[in-house]
């Protein structure tokens, strides 16, 4: 093995883990952030997650019964539900755009949505 192949090797990584960090730069950057709740396809609250000063808790009722979200300093979670498997609960925290957390059986959808007004793409 060169010296080259060894730089090489190096940039290759470097560049690697420079990719799975830019996720988790922060909120920084994506502009107005806000956390949607939707019940049975449909919108029950819009939450800006830069208002949010203090923890809030909201509940959500959906067909196996109430859902509790929590938001709390840009971020949000599910912290109870109804559902059998809790895998909803188990997501966790959420705070970046396109983030989503679901609660299938009970038809409850958190989900992290940008405010900006900029066009990602255009299609025909």
């Amino acid at each position: 093995m060169t010296k080259r192949d060894l730089i090489l090797i190096m940039v290759l990584v470097l560049i690697a883990l420079a990719s799975f960090a830019v996720p988790y730069l922060g909120v920084k950057g994506q502009g107005n952030i806000a956390a949607e709740i939707s019940a049975d396809g449909k919108l029950v609250q819009h939450i800006d997650l830069q208002s949010v000063m203090q923890q809030e808790e909201f509940s959500v009722q959906g067909p196996l019964g109430n859902t509790i979200v929590q938001i709390q300093e840009g971020r949000a979670r599910i912290i109870e539900s109804p559902c059998p498997d809790k895998i909803c609960v188990r997501t966790g925290w959420i705070k970046l755009a396109g983030q989503t957390a679901i609660c299938v059986p009970n038809r409850i959808i958190l989900r992290i949505v940008s405010e900006d007004k900029k066009i990602d793409s255009i299609s025909r």
